[in-house]
């Protein structure tokens, strides 16, 4: 039968709701015999008591409690089914010399091993909920730890190259990509690998990796077409100015849901600890561009050149060397925007040659740092312990 004292515990643990926050097992003198003490707190918010007992069972209990953490990166002592399993797999996580990650990272290059599954998106799905410590099919998770950080480490070493390459091809880019870095790291406010990871990835609302087959084809579109203008010397303006604005936008089209996320970074910075998950391009635009400190640095962006080359609402006047954006809804036209050539021009090159190339890969070395940042944490080290154990 269970004693007063282990009982009172477990009325605490599972009742209350409080949490183990420290343990401590000594040994105490009573005459001329030492007997075993353990001393527990427990933590529910910001309170803590203390409970202590000689009792066995109590004692026995608080011994084979290990350290895990749970779905939002708090570390917990929680009681797990077997023992040998937490210590076997405490050591299969453990690379003090990096040999395991060396030898994953081989085993991919040489494809050896290949993934079946997309690590991403099943450790998104794993930090979901509490409850899928208990699912098996997220044990590849743990199985796989070291192929899938060196996997993450292998797709940041290649981003890293891919910006140097940028900064290097697009030199006045760079004031960007910092300001851009320097956004992102809002979505880092705690400090907890784990809460800062499912925190950046709430607001993300679109595919990476598609996103980037996206601007691959686009960029390639638009070299084709500055390959054509050079290529016959001498374009009209009316030929060369709604193509010029059609690739601008197609341009800002796939940039849309990226400056949807540098507008919720910018808005984070501010002090904004819940800003909306979406808003539409041209308030995006708008909110971005009034930033005091990076406002200036997105001056190539501007709605109305998308919607005006989307639905060829637009006017050239070559005698004034002019470009008069249109808004045809209504019974009337009306003029909403107006561009010289030269402003057009400059406006359509600085998207072309300093913003466009380097947003995307800013934000996807961000993504993979982040996820990097999580994957050698103690707090998803310590999660994967739960995992198939708790």
């Amino acid at each position: 039968m269970a004693s007063k004292d282990l009982i009172n515990l477990m009325t605490k643990l599972y009742q209350g709701r409080y949490n183990v926050f420290s343990i401590n097992i000594s040994s105490k003198r009573v005459g001329d015999s030492f007997t075993t003490v353990a001393s527990v707190v427990l933590a529910k918010g910001e309170e803590k008591i203390t409970l202590q007992s000689t009792e066995w069972d109590f004692i026995k209990y608080l011994v084979e409690l290990r350290g895990v953490v749970d779905v939002d990166g708090e570390y917990r002592f929680k009681p797990v089914k077997n023992l040998e399993q937490y210590n076997a797999d405490a050591e299969h996580l453990l690379d003090i010399d990096k040999s395991k990650l060396k030898n994953a990272a081989d085993d991919l290059r040489s494809k050896k091993f290949e993934f079946t599954y997309n690590p991403p998106k099943i450790i998104d799905e794993f930090l979901k909920s509490e409850r899928n410590v208990k699912n098996k099919k997220f044990l590849p998770l743990k199985r796989d730890y070291h192929y899938i950080l060196a996997g993450a480490f292998l797709m940041s070493k290649e981003m890293l190259k891919l910006n140097k390459r940028l900064e290097d091809k697009y030199p006045d880019a760079k004031k960007i990509i910092d300001a851009a870095d320097k956004v992102m790291k809002s979505f880092r406010p705690t400090g907890n690998p784990i809460k800062d990871y499912k925190f950046y990835r709430k607001y993300l609302t679109f595919d990476i990796d598609e996103l980037g087959d996206r601007m691959s084809t686009q960029l390639r579109d638009a070299d084709d077409i500055v390959k054509e203008f050079i290529r016959r010397s001498k374009v009209d303006a009316n030929i060369a100015i709604p193509r010029m604005m059609n690739t601008y936008a197609n341009f800002l089209e796939i940039l849309s849901p990226m400056l949807n996320l540098l507008r919720i970074g910018l808005e984070l910075r501010r002090g904004d600890n819940s800003p909306n998950k979406h808003c539409e391009l041209v308030e995006n635009i708008r909110i971005i561009k009034s930033d005091t400190e990076f406002g200036p640095l997105f001056g190539c962006l501007d709605e109305q050149i998308r919607h005006a080359s989307a639905h060829a609402s637009f006017r050239i006047d070559k005698a004034v060397r002019k470009v008069y954006l249109m808004d045809e809804r209504g019974n009337k036209g009306k003029i909403v925007g107006t561009y010289t050539f030269d402003e057009l021009t400059n406006m359509i090159n600085l998207m072309n040659n300093q913003f466009f190339p380097v947003i995307y890969p800013t934000i996807a070395l961000f993504d993979t740092e982040t996820l990097d940042l999580l994957l050698v944490s103690r707090e998803y080290q310590y999660r994967l312990l739960a995992l198939g154990n708790c």
